[in-house]
């Protein structure tokens, strides 16, 4: 599917058809100037490649985009249940009134890798996923803790991997 308009869109699968094994009926956001392909191996089980990168539209050349979030407020007053989520893997906070407001990064799924910047006034945290949004017991680790953060500074940019399911690291 091309998705060539300028907004991102949302595709479900039909009736109680799961998409990257997502809720039924609530679909996947695919990005603007994108394609993505959508694969059924089975009944009802569709699975993507491609979901979170596009194209540059109208540029000669082999200029690849990723999936963004931008207009980022790091919760104020900070912590990790709290946390503002990070949902794409560039994330731009635009918004850090004061040091410790927190976003908090997807589940840790070996491969995955985000990128933060920091434009906010003040350093922000960024957490692991916790027990409940990682699925899995104890949550996902940062740097080896469980549970932990890494802060990033004002105008700073921060990047995480994931070599290891339930671990971030950071460069």
């Amino acid at each position: 599917m091309i998705n060539h308009g300028a907004n991102p869109m949302q595709v479900f699968g039909t009736n109680q058809d799961q998409i990257n094994d997502s809720a039924p009926a609530t679909g996947v956001t695919q990005m603007p100037s994108s394609c993505v392909l959508y694969i059924c191996m089975t009944p009802g089980q569709w699975y993507t490649e491609g979901l979170a990168s596009g194209f540059v539209s109208g540029q000669a050349g082999g200029f690849q985009t990723f999936a963004t979030q931008t207009g980022i407020t790091a919760h104020a007053g900070g912590g990790q249940a709290s946390a503002t989520p990070i949902t794409a893997m560039q994330a731009q906070i635009s918004v850090a009134a004061t040091a410790g407001d927190s976003c908090v990064l997807p589940p840790a799924k070996q491969g995955m890798e985000v990128t933060v910047v920091n434009n906010g006034a003040a350093s922000a945290n960024v957490f692991a996923a916790s027990q409940a949004q990682a699925g899995q017991t104890g949550g996902d680790t940062m740097n080896g803790t469980q549970n932990g953060s890494a802060a990033i500074a004002a105008a700073s940019v921060l990047l995480f991997f994931c070599f290891l399911n339930g671990s971030w690291v950071t460069k």
